[in-house]
């Protein structure tokens, strides 16, 4: 009963995940119900974004899983990795919170995968940018990894726009990241906001 048992979960997520990547695969374009529902302007498009939002989380968290599982067969360590972020930055741009409080762990799986660094700069220029100000320190701790490169040219974007938000944060990073000899693009970035950044009146 066990063995059962244990067999059809296993296909009932196998289930979930080929439904999920019908729905929403990889880097397809948004899907048209959100078009639609956009088009709506009412509840009912509200909790059509919604929902496709929420199944988009269940692609990324499905993702990890399988990567974290080494279930090669579902696709390998690069394409789990893209896909993931790929559905949490676009859920993240239709507004939803919960796919906001995702991005941290969904950044970290690009770590070791520099051919997804410049797909995963424009993911995370999709969102409203009021919605990466929640990890605006954590942000800034990435420009010392290899993956910081994918954040850098967003972090001066946010300082424009809310620099009072970025100032204390900066400036606790700034000492460590000036010791640091960082990708040109990360330099570019620290350099950048020290300017923005100069003064507690920003004057």
């Amino acid at each position: 009963a066990a063995r059962a048992a244990g067999g059809g979960g296993a296909a009932r997520g196998g289930e979930l995940l080929d439904d999920a990547f019908a729905r929403l695969g990889g880097d397809r374009a948004e899907p048209a119900e959100i078009a639609q529902a956009t088009a709506l302007g009412d509840s009912r498009g509200a909790e059509t974004v919604a929902v496709i939002a929420k199944r988009r989380l269940l692609l990324a968290d499905l993702c990890c899983r399988a990567r974290q599982l080494g279930h090669t067969d579902l696709g390998n360590g690069h394409d789990l990795a893209r896909t993931a972020v790929t559905q949490v930055c676009l859920a993240m741009a239709a507004g939803s919170l919960e796919a906001r409080d995702r991005l941290p762990t969904m950044l970290a799986l690009t770590s070791g995968e520099s051919a997804l660094f410049a797909e995963v700069t424009r993911l995370i220029d999709r969102p409203p940018k009021w919605m990466l100000l929640k990890w605006v320190s954590q942000l800034l701790a990435m420009l010392n990894e290899p993956h910081g490169v994918c954040v850098a040219p967003m972090l001066p974007q946010l300082a424009k726009l809310y620099p009072h938000a970025l100032y204390f944060p900066f400036q606790v990073s700034k000492p460590v990241l000036e010791r640091r000899k960082l990708a040109p693009e990360c330099a570019r970035a620290v350099s950048e906001m020290r300017a923005l950044l100069h003064s507690p009146a920003l004057t």
